[in-house]
């Protein structure tokens, strides 16, 4: 499998969540949970952190808050790590553990749930595309917090159901801390809902099926 790297992408507006000093991650055996670099920029007081930005030394402190190597999502074999910082979207079956929401059907081919997607994605802010794959049906993002610039990883996958129906699995979760407050299942509803509004006002035909996005 060959992973392509592309340049920043803009995404919508979370606020900050709370985060505890343990490190958390995607799954439990990701190299970077013992960089050093990462315990010791959550043990920083948050005065020092705005100091940091007011100072222009904002960049180091962002390579202090490295998202760390990606290890690309292979849905088939998904696990959770043990922190309650992860949000899983997915269709009944596509993965062998419980999503936290059922995927919605959309009444729209594969090619243009994407382009609505993509379209609902550049309204966001504060997001980056770190890698895609070869066929553009899995992308993996990062998107950082709005003051802290605590990084988390989503990555989404679009599927195909037939010809005229398609779906998508998302899965959100945490670089740092051991929970997240929400923070994950707040992203994740919020881009669901963007893209129901998206997919509502592209054309009038178009209709959501099976099940009903959350509002």
């Amino acid at each position: 499998m060959r992973i392509e790297t592309y340049p920043q992408v803009t995404e919508d507006n979370l606020s900050d969540s709370p985060r505890n000093s343990r490190l958390a991650s995607t799954e439990s055996h990701l190299p970077f949970l013992e960089d050093s670099r990462a315990s010791y920029c959550l043990a920083l007081p948050p005065a020092l952190i705005l100091t940091a930005r007011l100072s222009g030394k904002f960049k180091a402190y962002l390579m202090l808050l490295s998202p760390g190597k990606l290890i690309p999502i292979e849905w088939s074999v998904l696990k959770r790590s043990r922190r309650p910082n992860t949000y899983l979207v997915a269709p009944p079956g596509f993965t062998p553990i419980q999503a936290d929401m059922a995927a919605p059907d959309f009444a729209l081919d594969l090619s243009t749930l994407k382009y609505l997607w993509d379209r609902m994605l550049s309204k966001q802010v504060r997001i980056e595309t770190r890698a895609k794959r070869k066929d553009g049906l899995q992308i993996d993002y990062i998107q950082r917090t709005a003051l802290l610039r605590f990084p988390d990883w989503i990555t989404v996958r679009f599927i195909a159901k037939d010809h005229e129906v398609s779906t998508l699995a998302i899965y959100s979760r945490s670089v740092y801390g051991y929970g997240d407050m929400g923070a994950n299942k707040a992203r994740v509803q919020l881009w669901l809902t963007a893209l129901k509004k998206e997919f509502a006002t592209s054309q009038p035909a178009h209709r959501t099926i099976s099940r009903k996005l959350p509002t």
